[in-house]
């Protein structure tokens, strides 16, 4: 990870597979995004790969992570600390000694939270019980799935009504973070707009009725092409209950550069 990495236990476990459980795991964040680490795990399960013992050499074929907390960090510049993580994978699949790619491990997170950060502040917003996946299906093509709960810390919210986030993503290796080729498909469904208003402005707006969201993205972070569709049902002021609440289709595309703004 190219980061100091802490843990109070590591126990060795043969059955029903060879893997190391780790108790009490904590990476540090790199001095640049700030003191917090960039992950906290109670529970870590670390599976071997049994053909590679034949090799004589010791690999983790998949790393299962419970109950952790993940620390999004962008910078000001806008750099965000999970690309010297990712440069660092890419540089510790070439083997030195023999030139051969070492495959990632398959990563899976369950009931985590996610926080973001912008700098050295911590925003209001994160994800809970959050499941997370990230496993490489063939050299340099990477895969995520995440599903969670949007929550703000900040105010008071009835936390079932904020809806669920789904997330799933391919990406190619860069040299850097935003140059990576990506294919990105987002829905967050069953949010009620009143916790929805208060999730994102932090006030109840007056409007009532269900949202789903919709987007897919394809290009680089840095210059994407984008397609989003939003659709509610049962539209109305709270102060009221009409007697034909309103529905809507919303279709929206549109290309964005961040570099030119």
């Amino acid at each position: 990870l190219g980061r100091p990495v802490r843990m109070s236990g590591v126990e060795l476990r043969v059955l029903p597979r060879p893997g190391f459980v780790i108790t009490d795991l904590t990476v540090e964040e790199d001095p640049s995004y700030g003191a917090e680490p960039v992950l906290y795990a109670t529970s870590v399960k670390a599976s071997i790969r049994l053909f590679s013992l034949w090799r004589g050499r010791l690999e983790i074929s998949r790393i299962s992570v419970d109950e952790a907390s993940v620390n999004l960090v962008r910078t000001t510049a806008g750099r965000w600390n999970l690309d010297t993580l990712f440069r660092t994978a890419a540089q510790s699949q070439t083997d030195g000694s023999q030139g051969r790619p070492v495959p990632l491990p398959y990563l899976d997170a369950t009931n985590s939270r996610i926080n973001i950060k912008q700098g050295f502040e911590k925003l209001p917003y994160s994800l809970v019980n959050a499941d997370l996946s990230f496993w490489e299906e063939d050299p340099g093509d990477w895969r995520i799935r995440l599903k969670g709960q949007p929550v703000r810390t900040d105010v008071s919210l009835q936390q079932g009504d904020t809806g669920i986030v789904q997330l799933e993503g391919r990406m190619r290796r860069a040299t850097e973070l935003r140059m990576m080729p990506v294919h990105v498909e987002v829905e967050w469904r069953d949010a009620q707009m009143g916790q929805l208003s208060r999730l994102l402005t932090g006030s109840d707006a007056g409007w009532r009725g269900d949202l789903t969201a919709e987007m897919k993205l394809d290009g680089i972070p840095d210059s994407a092409e984008v397609t989003t569709r939003l659709r509610a049902t049962g539209v109305h002021r709270e102060e009221f209950a009409p007697a034909a609440p309103m529905d809507f289709d919303a279709n929206c595309g549109f290309a964005y550069h961040y570099s030119a703004r």
